[in-house]
């Protein structure tokens, strides 16, 4: 990794592709908030509602285990050495609650 939007490739730099900003609605059963990817280089996901929302890596979201993300700004971010190319799922109480969402690839 050179920076925050460049990666190093066999002695060459490269841009990374931001997509547009955009958000998704975690229902209270698994919901795919980012689909694997093996272009990803970069995923940040903020939770943006006012209710705890759990993540878990290529399998179903189950509530109280995984990856919690507090309500009103938690932040999960992968990147580097914590880059997963694989499917990451959300589940929360209540559903109909959003995390907002920003992904790069080559």
């Amino acid at each position: 990794m050179i920076g925050p939007d460049r990666v190093m490739s066999r002695s060459t730099v490269q841009e990374l592709d931001y997509s547009a900003p955009s958000f998704k609605s975690v229902g209270n059963t698994t919901t795919v908030i980012s689909a694997a990817d093996p272009n990803r280089r970069y995923l940040a996901i903020v939770n943006d509602s006012s209710e705890v929302i759990y993540l878990a890596v290529d399998a179903d979201a189950v509530m109280n285990r995984g990856i919690r993300l507090n309500a009103n700004g938690g932040v999960f971010e992968m990147t580097g050495l914590h880059l997963s190319l694989q499917v990451v799922n959300g589940i929360c109480a209540s559903g109909g609650m959003n995390v907002t969402l920003q992904e790069a690839t080559l």
